[in-house]
């Protein structure tokens, strides 16, 4: 007589038959029938881990995988299981429970709930009698989980204890160099540091494997990539220069497919576009920016479509890339005053996250931050307000990059409306003792609100002063926009004092120009015009080109006035019922 473990063991093999023919509906109908079956407890856990493992590689059903698989986690921790006679039972599913578990840790850190994979943890010292491929895969997952908490120490006493322990085999040492690039990551991200003395540990562990492999070429891009992220974070264009260029050439390297890899070809190229694109964007250099863009944009299109199945970390970093590239490019576009552009990137950025929920976490406030740009651009500053309020409110209060970039804003905007009392406001973020510290590009941000706030009080030595600090800073990375901004500050400055300051604006225009930035524009011929005016110079050249790019801000808010935006700035929450609202059931 067939009892029911072997009519669930037959059901799950029908499940696996049609999981191979790719008919994932039949598959899961299998696993679901199979769950429904009288069996004894070992079966019962190993259906529900074949029905979670199905639902979260197969589908986007996030609740459901997490289900099925936090039963099955929850029966193969239990006490009962640890402390009784079922001991032996416990070990022979190890295996099961560990990767159990890191499907589990993959959810939640898709869903943006890192705190909840720190209970994995528990699990490392017994995933050491395991495979070394497994317990890697459970370590890198916790310390990415520490990480989303910014408990640096953890991540690292986590990655450590890795490389330790992988280290002594010849078979996962290529796995011990990936634990020491994810530790310079954590350092880069976390405590903006990148030790000389890793990265020289790094270079010398990379250099002993084969060249033609494919291995090395890929832990030579990632070890440049969390390079890159680094720099580009901290606003250091002219460093970041060379390792872009030998990164672009890397990616471009065919090998034989040999060893572990980071990531798929595709995707390298994808990453390397987005680096570009960005680099290019802070260079100033607005078609080879859009250029890498629509690179970065077939990529990531490509290799969706290409690829059957991902696994969800996989899928969640290609969405986040591509929220990278083009949120990049919505301010590519609000710089050349592309308004509706600009917000139909935003809208097709919050339909990404209304489809993903997981990128609302970092997402939602940053899309608040951008309708506030768009609308200071349409001279709604009532709405742009609204906005970088609904940023601050929605924004994790350990994300203090974010925080500080909002402030910024704030800032400019209550200086702009004569409101200095609520600007004081803002010390704690922006004061004068922030100008010191932190990354090369928020100095030269900080420093700049103080010039401005020194200038409209008249305080002309320390504008000056400040002025001076900002070229300093700027020239030594190649920081182009806010060397210009600077620049024309200085010329505001001192209109009345040197005389031929039109020189001094002429390299504004090249780099305004070859960017394509209207604002920066109407201020430099502006101040152009004033310089001349008070020279006894003709203005007539400059007062048709600066007509010329008013019409072109005029021109754009025009095509914005009945856009979607009007409504797109009514929204100040977390939650994108109001853009996107549900079908309610009567």
């Amino acid at each position: 007589m067939v009892n029911g473990d072997q009519i669930a063991q037959q059901m799950l093999a029908m499940a696996e038959y049609f999981r191979q023919r790719y008919e994932i509906r039949r598959a899961l109908k299998c696993c679901l029938g199979a769950t429904r079956v009288a069996q004894t407890d070992c079966f019962k856990i190993l259906t529900a881990v074949q029905t979670g493992k199905l639902y979260h590689l197969y589908t986007f059903d996030a609740e459901q995988a997490e289900k099925y698989l936090e039963n099955a986690h929850q029966q193969m921790c239990s006490t009962y299981m640890v402390d009784h006679a079922q001991r032996t039972m416990y070990d022979l599913m190890r295996e099961y429970r560990l990767e159990t578990a890191c499907m589990l840790a993959e959810i939640y850190l898709s869903e943006g709930l890192p705190s909840k994979v720190a209970q994995f943890a528990k699990h490392l010292q017994d995933s050491k009698l395991s495979t070394p491929t497994l317990h890697a895969r459970l370590a890198f997952l916790c310390a990415e989980g520490a990480m989303g908490e910014r408990k640096a120490e953890t991540a690292l006493r986590i990655l450590e204890d890795l490389k330790s322990y992988l280290e002594h085999n010849q078979q996962t040492k290529q796995l011990a160099v990936y634990a020491m690039i994810s530790k310079l990551h954590v350092s880069a991200h976390l405590l903006h540091d990148l030790p000389q003395k890793d990265m020289e540990d790094i270079s010398k562990a990379i250099d002993t494997f084969p060249t033609d492999e494919m291995g090395k070429l890929n832990m030579q891009i990632y070890f440049m990539s969390v390079q890159l992220a680094n720099f580009a974070d901290s606003g250091m264009v002219r460093t970041s220069k060379g390792l872009m260029k030998t990164l672009q050439q890397h990616a471009q390297i065919k090998t034989h497919n040999r060893g572990f890899r980071w990531a798929d070809p595709t995707f390298i190229t994808a990453l390397v576009c987005v680096f570009t694109q960005t680099s290019m964007f802070q260079n100033c250099n607005r078609e080879r920016a859009s250029k890498y863009y629509n690179h970065a944009i077939r990529s990531i299109k490509d290799y969706s479509e290409r690829c059957r199945t991902l696994e969800c970390g996989v899928a969640h970093s290609i969405r986040r890339l591509k929220m990278v590239a083009d949120e990049t490019m919505c301010q590519t576009r609000m710089i050349n005053c592309e308004l509706t552009l600009a917000v139909e990137l935003i809208y097709e950025m919050l339909s990404d996250m209304n489809t993903h929920q997981a990128l609302q976490v970092m997402g939602v406030p940053r899309m608040h931050l951008l309708l506030g740009l768009v609308a200071l651009y349409s001279e709604k500053s009532d709405l742009a307000e609204n906005q970088f309020n609904a940023a601050v409110t929605t924004s994790m209060k350990w994300d203090t990059h974010l925080g500080q970039i909002i402030a910024c804003h704030r800032g400019l905007l209550y200086l702009q409306s004569g409101r200095q009392a609520e600007f004081y406001d803002l010390d704690d973020l922006i004061g004068l003792s922030k100008a010191n510290s932190g990354t090369i590009h928020m100095k030269a941000i900080v420093k700049f609100i103080h010039a401005f706030h020194a200038y409209l009080n008249n305080k002309v030595n320390d504008c000056r002063g400040r002025v001076q600090e900002i070229l300093d800073l700027t020239k030594q990375e190649d920081m182009f926009r806010m060397y210009t901004l600077a620049i024309l500050l200085f010329s505001a400055l001192n209109i009345h004092a040197i005389p031929n300051l039109s020189e001094t604006l002429k390299p504004t225009i090249d780099w305004s120009n070859k960017n394509c930035d209207v604002a920066l524009l109407v201020w430099t011929y502006t101040q152009m015009m004033q310089i001349h005016t008070r020279a006894g110079l003709s203005v007539d050249e400059e007062g048709v080109i600066l007509m010329s790019h008013f019409e072109t801000l005029a021109n754009s808010q025009t095509a914005i006035k009945d856009h979607r935006l009007n409504f797109m700035l009514k929204w100040n929450s977390d939650s994108l019922e109001e853009i996107f609202p549900r079908n309610l059931m009567p």
